[in-house]
């Protein structure tokens, strides 16, 4: 039995699931019909969430895997008119829920003839943006009020989601203004003068040392070396950070559990993190048996670059449907003397031991 039907626009192929409530009994046979319309279907992959007026927190995961399976494909994946109670579950999960939100159908059709615009090669003013917190992004009339990218190279962007100039064109413009002043900046503009340079050492070889009237130029003094750095402390080791974060959601330790997140995965103050997740575990114990997870093993080594690491484990889950392996990368971030994860993101579920329950009829 289908949970949806099926219309295709243009280069769209639109899913509207008609379940009033996604809960955890819907969601796995839900994930795999999805996973056959990837398969299918051409094109980029809309979820009408019109119709539905409730969803499990694994729902949303589910939807997160389905996505990573569209991105390998070169294609994406998009949710649309989602309810009021829809809505709250997925800024309950913060910055962990990765698809991307709009209004209304047409807000994804509009948004993707920008993303055509910006593949042919638009002009500065005609590539629509989102990014309004960007110096180039600016709103050309009061009655559309559309914002748009008035760079003179938006062609070269492609996407404003991965868009170069983002952020990164703060420092650029500072760069340009301290320059038009004749002030120095490190973003750019004018050197600082540097002092004259003193002369060189004289250098003497052994026959002009015997032969030297007088004796030799004495070179001065070396200078003074800084002095070295204190070592670091120890960090904890990131496996071991990502072990701490697992326990701790398993436990319901809330507090220890935002103590292993970076500040941007915390999606705003650590109280207000602490408060989302207690409203989502009151939530789904409401619906049953909340699900338990545990630490298994890495699946890779630890991967430590500088400041940044990555810990690619399998951790284990059990919930009404049974026992089974989740595949989960971790990224972290050194700030300060501590690791901080940075994002998390899911590589599918493996095989359950135990048998699948029959399809709702």
């Amino acid at each position: 039995m289908a949970y949806f039907d099926l219309e295709e626009y243009g280069d769209y192929c639109v899913v509207r699931i008609f379940l009033g409530v996604i809960s955890l009994d819907y969601v796995e046979e839900l994930e795999r019909q999805l996973g056959g319309v990837l398969a299918s279907a051409t094109g980029n992959i809309v979820l009408d969430l019109g119709d539905v007026e409730g969803v499990a927190p694994e729902a949303l995961y589910a939807f997160n895997r389905v996505r990573l399976a569209a991105s390998e494909q070169n294609r994406e994946v998009a949710i649309a008119a989602a309810g009021p109670e829809v809505l709250q579950e997925i800024r309950a999960m913060g910055p962990a829920f990765t698809v991307p939100c709009y209004s209304t159908l047409d807000e994804v059709f509009q948004k993707q003839s920008a993303l055509e615009l910006s593949a042919v090669g638009p002009a500065a003013g005609q590539l629509f943006c989102d990014r309004h917190d960007c110096v180039f992004n600016k709103v050309l009339s009061r009655e559309d009020a559309r914002h748009v990218c008035t760079h003179e190279y938006a062609q070269m962007i492609g996407n404003p989601r991965s868009c170069k100039y983002f952020r990164v064109n703060w420092v650029e413009v500072a760069g340009e203004t301290d320059a038009r002043l004749g002030l120095p900046s490190k973003a750019g503009g004018t050197k600082r003068e540097e002092a004259p340079a003193p002369p060189p050492i004289a250098v003497r070889t052994i026959y002009e040392i015997d032969h030297a009237q007088g004796p030799l130029d004495q070179a001065p003094p070396a200078p003074r070396m800084a002095a070295p750095a204190p070592p670091r402390a120890p960090a904890e080791a990131p496996s071991a950070v990502v072990k701490r974060y697992i326990e701790a959601a398993n436990s319901m330790n809330f507090e220890a559990e935002a103590d292993c997140l970076a500040p941007a995965l915390l999606g705003g103050s650590r109280q207000d993190y602490i408060r989302r997740r207690r409203e989502v575990f009151e939530n789904l114990a409401r619906s049953g048996p909340v699900p338990q997870y545990y630490f298994l093993r890495l699946h890779r080594e630890n991967v430590i670059e500088g400041e940044k690491a990555t810990v690619d484990c399998v951790r284990g889950e059990v919930d009404s449907l049974g026992r089974r392996e989740l595949r989960q990368v971790f990224r972290l971030a050194r700030l300060g003397d501590s690791w901080k994860i940075t994002s998390i993101s899911s590589g599918g579920h493996g095989p359950r031991p135990l048998p699948r329950r029959p399809k709702p009829r």
